[in-house]
C-alpha cells in the first residue's frame, strides 16, 4: 500500500509540473527566436505571454505571446536595465510685470502644425507579437498567421451558411439554442412579419419619389420594404444609424442647402466662430421628417395583413403578445416557435433582447452574442489550465507532509 501511494504522489507532482515546463519552452523557443531576428540580448525584451489559441474548424492550435523590445541605441524609461527618468527641475517664475508680447492674430499662425521628429515620438520600444504552431512547433508573427485565420473564417462561414440553410425563418442562434431544449420550455421572441409589395404600394412609392426626387435618389420599393434599422434624421455625410425602423445608412442625403462660406473666413479665424457647414439647416429637416412619415406609412401598410395573421395565430393559441407597430414580441414555447414559423406571413422569428447581425440587417438587444460567449468560455477554460497545476501540487504537498508528519494518517492509509 505504501508503494502504491507514494506512486500516486510521484505521478501527481509530474501531471502538477509538466503545464509550466511546456510553457517555459514556448517562452525559452520565442526568445531565442526575437534575440536572433533582431539581434538584441534577451533582458531587452519583454516577454507576455497570452496562453493557447485553439481554432476550432481548422482544429489548429497556437501559443501566443506579445512582446516590446528597445533596439539598440534606444532608451525606454522604467524597462529593465534602464535608467529612471530624471525629475525636470521646476521652471522659474515669470518676472514681474509680464512683458509685453504682441497680440496674436493668427496671420503668422501655420495651418497645420509642423510634424514634430520621429525620435521625439518614438517611445524606444519595438511592439508585436509571436506564436507558436503546436503541431509541429513552427514559430510564427502576426502577418503570417493570415492564412490559418482565413481557413478558419471560410470554414465558418460555411458552417454559417449550412446552419442557415436549416434554421430557415429562424435566426441561427436561437435554431441552435432550440436543439437543446424541451418542446415546452419558453421562451421571449421576436416575429418580424412579412413585407407584401402591392401595385398601391408601388404606386404611392412612385409618388413618394416624384414629390421628393433628391430625398428618395437611389432608393427602391423592396429595399425599403425588407430593411429593418436606420436613423429618424440623416447626419451628413456621416454613416450613422440609431434604433428603429427605417432605411439604412447607404441611403444618407447631403443637405438640400450649404452655408457658402469664404476663404476669407476662415484665414485665421478661431473654429468657434466659423459657420457650421456640416449641419443639415431647419428647412432641410423639416422636409425630411415629412419624407420620413409618408415613407413610414408605405411600410406599415406593407405588413398591416400579415400582423394581422399573426396576431390571429397567437390569439387562436392563447397566447399574449406584445405588439411594436412593424413587429411582435412574445413568450413563446418550443414547439409554438416551430409553429408560428411555418406561417407565409412571417419573416422571421428571433430571439428578443439579442443582437445578432444576418444578411446585413442589425437587430436590437442586449444578451451577448456568440463570439462573446466563445470568448467568455475560452476565458474560462485558460483559468482553469492555470489554476489546475497548482491545486494538484498543493495537494500532493499537502498528503506528503500528512505522511511523514501524522503517524496516524499513515496508519489509516496503510489499512
Amino acid at each position: 500500500m505504501r508503494k502504491i501511494f507514494s506512486l500516486m504522489l510521484i505521478f501527481l507532482m509530474l501531471v502538477a509540473s509538466m503545464v509550466p515546463v511546456l510553457g517555459s519552452g514556448y517562452r525559452e523557443s520565442a526568445l531565442v527566436y526575437l534575440t536572433e531576428k533582431y539581434g538584441v540580448p534577451e533582458e531587452r525584451i519583454a516577454l507576455h505571454e497570452g496562453g493557447t489559441i485553439d481554432l476550432e474548424f481548422t482544429a489548429e492550435s497556437f501559443w501566443f505571446a506579445k512582446y516590446d523590445i528597445v533596439l539598440e541605441g534606444k532608451k525606454a524609461p522604467g524597462f529593465p536595465g534602464e535608467e529612471a527618468p530624471r525629475i525636470l527641475p521646476a521652471p522659474e517664475p515669470m518676472p514681474l510685470p509680464a512683458p509685453d508680447m504682441p497680440a496674436d492674430t493668427g496671420a503668422t499662425r501655420p495651418a497645420i502644425l509642423p510634424i514634430p521628429p520621429r525620435d521625439i515620438m518614438d517611445d524606444g520600444y519595438l511592439y508585436g507579437g509571436v506564436y507558436i504552431r503546436l503541431k509541429t512547433g513552427e514559430i510564427l508573427e502576426l502577418d503570417q498567421m493570415d492564412k490559418y485565420y482565413e481557413a478558419e473564417r471560410s470554414l465558418a462561414q460555411q458552417e454559417w451558411e449550412r446552419l442557415q440553410r436549416e434554421a430557415g425563418k429562424l435566426d441561427v442562434s436561437l435554431y441552435q439554442k432550440l436543439q437543446g431544449l424541451s418542446a415546452s420550455e419558453i421562451i421571449s421572441v421576436w416575429i418580424r412579419p412579412m413585407p407584401l409589395e402591392t401595385e398601391t404600394l408601388r404606386a404611392e412609392f412612385a409618388a413618394l419619389q416624384k414629390k421628393y426626387p433628391e430625398l428618395s435618389k437611389g432608393m427602391t420599393l423592396p429595399g425599403i420594404l425588407s430593411d429593418t434599422y436606420g436613423y429618424a434624421l440623416p447626419d451628413p455625410g456621416e454613416s450613422s444609424t440609431s434604433s428603429g425602423n427605417g432605411v439604412s445608412d447607404k441611403m444618407i442625403m447631403e443637405p438640400a442647402v450649404k452655408a457658402e462660406v469664404s476663404d476669407e473666413k476662415l484665414v485665421g479665424s478661431s473654429p468657434m466662430d466659423r459657420p457650421d457647414t456640416d449641419m443639415p439647416d431647419e428647412e432641410y429637416r423639416q422636409e425630411f421628417q415629412v419624407f420620413w412619415e409618408e415613407l413610414e406609412q408605405i411600410r406599415l401598410l406593407s405588413v398591416a395583413s400579415s400582423l394581422a395573421e399573426i396576431r390571429a395565430f397567437l390569439e387562436g393559441m392563447g397566447v399574449s403578445y406584445r405588439d411594436n407597430v412593424t413587429s411582435i414580441s412574445a413568450d413563446l414555447s418550443v414547439e409554438q416557435i416551430r409553429d408560428i414559423a411555418e406561417l407565409s406571413s412571417v419573416a422571421s422569428v428571433f430571439e428578443e433582447y439579442y443582437t445578432t447581425m444576418e444578411d446585413a440587417i442589425m437587430f436590437r438587444g442586449s444578451a451577448p452574442n456568440e463570439k462573446t460567449v466563445a470568448l467568455a468560455e475560452a476565458a474560462e477554460v485558460e483559468n482553469k489550465r492555470i489554476y489546475l497545476p497548482v491545486i494538484l501540487l498543493f495537494t500532493a504537498v499537502l498528503a506528503l507532509f500528512m505522511w511523514l508528519y501524522y503517524p496516524k494518517f499513515r496508519n489509516k492509509i496503510q489499512q
